[in-house]
């Protein structure tokens, strides 16, 4: 520890006495005391022989010398005597608007904004009109079948009365449905003698002469529908294929009712025919319409 030692002071008698702090309680005491008068603690030889002497007043402070400025390099060339003055380099100074940048920025993120939007609501809407198309496309090739399912229903029934009319007039067979165009006498007499003027008179009765008209009807129908589902998206390229061998078939079925030609053999062997193929490419109609669902 260090003690502060004050100059000489006057002690008893008037003499001139030389202080120090006792290292264990800081008391004043005289230099050459071996004990603390205050405390009562021993001095040592080493203390009376050697006593510490410090300044009253601590050194001063000394403030840290300022760091020097680093050297500002000149951006101008150094001119030697002797040499030729060098030429000042002349720079361009390109001048912006203020805010013109920044404008800009702000005018093209709008703009990127706008033109991701146009581009979705272009590709939704391609994406709807697609599906609804695809949609409509399914709708109006099930209606095209319905129409050849039901029109073919009622084919057949006029081609089994005009072949069971002409079976009956060839083999003279009496019955109460037939027996009005086989016969004479409006179904009375004698069985005409041809059995085509039988058949005739089949296809010139009133009713059934109606019954034909409606099948003549939705053939013109079929096409119609066949003919506008003749673009069809390339998925249902096939389907298309399919309803057109079922039309095919129907017309077929069709042109051998409302005109019946040749004699009764040839005519049922068209008619079963025609029909067996309406059935198959039905069938094969309907399984393709179940695959696109």
């Amino acid at each position: 520890m260090i003690h502060w030692v004050y100059p000489e002071e006057e002690g008893e008698a008037g003499l001139k006495v030389k202080m120090v702090r006792c290292e264990s309680c800081g008391k004043l005491i005289d230099e050459q005391a071996k004990v603390c008068p205050a405390c009562g603690v021993s001095r040592t030889e080493e203390d009376l022989l050697h006593p510490i002497r410090v300044n009253r007043t601590p050194p001063a402070q000394t403030k840290p010398a300022a760091a020097a400025k680093p050297a500002v390099r000149s951006s101008h060339p150094v001119h030697r005597p002797g040499e030729a003055a060098p030429v000042p380099e002349r720079r361009e100074e390109v001048r912006t608007v203020p805010g013109k940048r920044q404008a800009k920025r702000s005018l093209r993120t709008p703009l990127i904004i706008g033109a991701v939007v146009l581009a979705v609501l272009i590709g939704l809407f391609v994406f709807l009109k697609g599906k609804r198309d695809r949609e409509k496309y399914i709708a109006d090739l099930q209606t095209a079948v319905e129409t050849i399912q039901s029109s073919t229903a009622e084919t057949e029934r006029c081609g089994l009365m005009i072949q069971k009319v002409w079976t009956n007039a060839v083999s003279e067979i009496r019955d109460l449905e037939t027996d009005k165009y086989t016969r004479n006498k409006n179904g009375f007499g004698s069985f005409k003698t041809g059995s085509r003027d039988a058949v005739d008179s089949l296809l010139a009765d009133p009713d059934f002469s109606a019954r034909l008209k409606g099948i003549s009807d939705d053939l013109y129908q079929v096409v119609s529908m066949v003919n506008r589902l003749g673009s069809p998206p390339k998925e249902y390229e096939e389907a298309y294929e399919d309803l057109k061998a079922l039309y095919t078939a129907y017309r077929r079925l069709a042109k051998c009712v409302t005109d019946p030609t040749g004699t009764l053999s040839t005519f049922t062997q068209e008619f079963t025919a025609a029909d067996n193929d309406v059935l198959a490419c039905y069938k094969t109609m309907l399984t393709r319409l179940a695959e696109l669902e």
